[in-house]
């Protein structure tokens, strides 16, 4: 997995704000003060990496979830459980 980073600038907060309030216009009586983004992690088949690092033992990892990672938080956290007691 690599990372790649996409720089944030005034111009695409504003064409957010422009969507957004495209969709509620009563957003465009709110002031923007300040902005904010985080790193979306995702493998290169989109799909999640759970288990065992191949290469280090006893190290193991749930990456690359692609945004899914709250909704599969869940099952995730049980099978990393399940594999971690288990093996």
């Amino acid at each position: 997995m690599g990372i790649e980073v996409f720089p944030l600038s005034i111009n695409s907060a504003r064409e957010m704000a422009r969507k957004m309030t495209a969709v509620v216009p009563l957003l465009k009586e709110v002031s923007m003060v300040r902005q904010w983004s985080g790193l979306y992690n995702m493998s290169p088949d989109s799909q999640p990496i759970v288990g065992e690092h191949p290469q280090v033992n006893g190290f193991y990892m749930a990456v690359g979830f692609s945004g899914h990672g709250f909704m599969l938080a869940p099952v995730a956290s049980r099978l990393m459980a399940e594999l971690i007691l288990t093996y």
